[in-house]
């Protein structure tokens, strides 16, 4: 009489360890020896979810992992113990995990832009201007701040990131003297990136009252 007492085993790998908005994991998971047990639903999963799983009745599964949108933390694969067994019915006593956890950031930056002079600008006078950022970004330099109407209506110079640190960066705004713009818009109209690689979301533009026309007089 043939015996066995030897329970299964599972090892599973994922094609990447980090993963942003854009991005999925291929998990592949290796039984042991057969299982006509195992599916989907032995899957324990943190931080996104679970499709396309293959490989029914075999001992090589794949299966997509798709992060949670929204999601900032640990990705999570694993197999309980006890929930799948071989063809003598001997169940797995372990839990199974990947070897390294998935890194998981879905949350895209995001940007508010302020100023100084709230109350608006006239002639021979400029502003500071401030973009607060969510988060750490690389990418994010003066060729994203745009003001509509282009040097018709004013420059944005000095931009840099705040010495305080932060994700504070600051620039500052001159109009145009004599211009006829009653208003500045200043709008971040490039794209930045966080450590992770998510692209920002739409930034609110900034709207600056001007007056930069100098009185005349016409004596008759």
């Amino acid at each position: 009489m043939a015996l066995d007492t030897v329970s299964p085993t599972a090892v599973l790998s994922s094609s990447v360890t980090a993963l942003n908005a854009s991005t999925t994991a291929l998990i592949s998971i290796t039984l042991s020896e057969a299982s006509a047990t195992f599916d989907a639903n032995d899957l324990n999963v943190l931080g996104g979810t679970i499709t396309s799983f293959g490989g029914t009745g075999s001992t090589n599964y794949t299966a997509l992992f798709t992060p949670a949108v929204g999601y900032t933390g640990v990705g999570v694969v694993e197999i309980p113990v006890g929930v799948f067994g071989d063809a003598a019915g001997n169940l797995s006593t372990s839990v199974y995990a990947l070897p390294l956890p998935l890194t998981v950031d879905t949350v895209s930056p995001t940007a508010v832009v302020s100023t100084d002079k709230p109350g608006g600008l006239k002639a021979g006078e400029s502003a500071t201007l401030t973009f607060v950022v969510s988060e750490g970004v690389s990418d994010f330099t003066d060729a994203d701040v745009v003001v509509d109407g282009g040097t018709a209506v004013g420059t944005i110079t000095n931009f840099g990131l705040w010495a305080g640190g932060l994700n504070q960066y600051t620039a500052t705004f001159t109009p145009q003297s004599n211009s006829t713009s009653t208003a500045a818009v200043i709008r971040v109209a490039g794209s930045f990136r966080d450590a992770a690689g998510n692209p920002n979301t739409a930034v609110a533009p900034l709207r600056v009252a001007l007056d930069t026309v100098s009185p005349t007089a016409v004596l008759s």
